[in-house]
C-alpha cells in the first residue's frame, strides 16, 4: 500500500515521476486541485507541505494518472529502493556525533545580543548513540562557567527572579520524574540568579520539562528508535517557533526539516537569523513574522477598495 509505506510525500512523488509520470503534470494537477497557487510557487513555497500522500494520490487517481500499472510500478520501486529509516538516521548521527567540538567562547559582554528566542529547548537523539552524545553534551557543559560578570565567564545570571524559579521547579519536577542528572541541576550559592549549565538524561516525554519551555540553561536529552516516533513527538507540543535536524545525509534531513511543525527550521546548525530571511513562529509561539519582505509588511496597512459599476 502506497500510503502505509512509509515513504514522505517528497519521495512519493520521485517514486511516482520515476515510473513515468511526469512531473509537471502532478504539479499542475495538484496547483489546480488547491486553487491555483502560482503565487506560492513563485516565491519557492513547496506545494505539497499542507498535503498527505493519502491527498495527492488521490487527486492524480482522479484525472485518471494512477493506473494499475503505474500502482504496480511505484511498489516495485518502493521495495527496490526501501531504506531503514532508523538505521540510516542513526549511522548519520553517530558520524555527527564524533565531530562533537567545544564551543567557541564569546565574551560574557556579547552575549546579551546574541540569546535567541529560538534557543535550542530539548533534544532527541537515536538510541544507538544517546549515551555518547550525553557524555559529549556533558563535557561541553562541565567546561563552561557561570557568574558575575566580573569573573569573566562564559554565562551569567538568569534575567529575572520570575523564569530563575521557573528553571529550579521544572529541574526538581524533572527529578521528581527520575531523570538523571549529568551536570549542573541545582542553583548556585550566593546572591543573584545563577544556574549553571545543566544536562539531563534519561527524561520520560511526559516530564514538564521535555513539554514545556524553560527558558534556561537546562538540556533534556531524550532518546529515540524511530525517526517517525520522534518527528510526531517534536510536534506533539503547543510551542512551534524553530526547530532543526542534524545529519551527514543533507536531503533526507532537509525532508524531515520540512516536516517540523516551526516556524524555521534548520538544517545541520540551530537559531541562526538573518535579516532578509522572515522569522516567526507558528501555535502558541506568535502570529506573524519579522525580518524580510513579509516581516517589513507587518508596518504597512492594507486598503481594500470596491468600486460598485453599473
Amino acid at each position: 500500500d502506497l500510503v502505509t509505506s512509509g515513504m514522505s510525500v517528497l519521495e512519493t512523488l520521485d517514486a511516482l515521476t520515476a515510473v513515468g509520470l511526469k512531473c509537471t503534470d502532478v504539479v499542475v494537477l495538484i496547483d489546480r486541485e488547491q486553487g491555483g497557487r502560482e503565487n506560492l510557487k513563485s516565491h519557492g513555497l513547496n506545494l505539497y507541505s499542507a498535503l498527505t500522500i493519502s491527498e495527492i494520490l488521490a487527486i492524480l487517481s482522479k484525472h485518471g494518472k494512477l493506473s494499475d500499472e503505474i500502482v504496480k510500478s511505484v511498489k516495485d520501486f518502493i521495495a527496490a529502493n526501501k531504506v531503514d529509516k532508523s538505521k540510516q538516521a542513526a549511522d548519520a548521527m553517530k558520524e555527527e556525533a564524533g565531530a562533537v567540538a567545544k564551543p567557541k567562547r564569546v565574551p560574557y559582554e556579547q552575549k546579551a545580543s546574541q540569546v535567541k528566542n529560538a534557543a535550542l529547548k530539548r533534544l532527541y537523539v537515536h538510541e544507538d548513540i544517546y549515551d555518547e552524545m550525553c557524555e559529549a553534551l556533558a563535557g561541553i557543559a562541565a567546561s563552561v562557567t557561570t557568574g558575575p560578570a566580573a569573573e569573566g565567564p562564559d554565562f551569567g545570571p538568569i534575567q529575572n527572579k520570575m523564569q530563575y524559579d521557573r528553571v529550579c521547579e521544572l529541574a526538581e519536577a524533572a527529578r521528581a520524574d527520575g531523570a538523571t542528572f549529568l551536570t549542573g541541576g541545582e542553583p548556585m550559592p550566593g546572591p543573584g540568579y545563577f544556574f549553571p549549565v545543566t544536562i539531563v538524561k534519561d527524561i520520560p516525554e511526559h516530564s514538564r520539562l521535555v513539554q514545556e519551555e524553560p527558558f534556561g540553561p537546562i538540556l533534556p536529552v531524550v532518546s529515540f528508535s524511530d525517526v517517525e516516533d520522534a518527528l510526531a513527538r517534536a510536534n506533539a507540543v503547543s510551542v512551534g517557533l524553530g526547530g532543526s535536524v542534524w545529519s551527514s545525509d543533507v536531503a533526507a534531513a532537509q525532508t524531515l526539516a520540512s516536516r517540523l511543525e516551526c516556524g524555521t527550521a534548520w538544517v545541520n546548525n540551530h537559531a541562526m537569523i538573518q535579516p532578509d530571511a522572515p522569522f516567526g513562529g507558528v501555535k502558541q509561539s506568535g502570529v506573524g513574522v519579522e525580518f524580510g519582505r513579509y516581516g517589513l509588511v507587518e508596518y504597512t496597512n492594507i486598503q481594500t477598495m470596491q468600486i460598485a459599476k453599473g
